[in-house]
């Protein structure tokens, strides 16, 4: 479903073919894992981290994302929920429309 309610990439021209751009927030912005609160009075969270070989890998290395919709091939489209992405990969080939500070 196309919803014209989404905004614009943050900066004009950036477009490559056959990529996905997500819009959300990167949620391992400042730790090195994602964190969710779970209710419970707001005492309880889940983190979500990556591992390789038993290392924790750093926030550089990937990024965890609560987007709320993307865009491809110039169309942009919301997801019916939320959805928890884990994008792996060297940073520049990562497109990331998410906010700075998202809490």
């Amino acid at each position: 479903m196309i919803d014209s309610n989404i905004p614009a990439p943050p900066r004009p021209g950036i477009y490559y073919a056959d990529s996905l751009l997500l819009y959300g927030a990167k949620m391992n912005q400042r730790e090195e894992y994602g964190r969710f609160n779970v209710g419970q009075g707001g005492d309880t969270e889940l983190r979500v981290q990556i591992f390789k070989a038993r290392q924790a890998q750093t926030s550089k290395d990937y990024s965890i994302v609560l987007a709320y919709g993307y865009a491809f091939e110039g169309h942009c489209y919301r997801l019916d929920s939320n959805r928890i992405f884990i994008v792996t990969g060297p940073p520049m080939k990562t497109l990331l429309a998410a906010a700075s500070n998202p809490r």
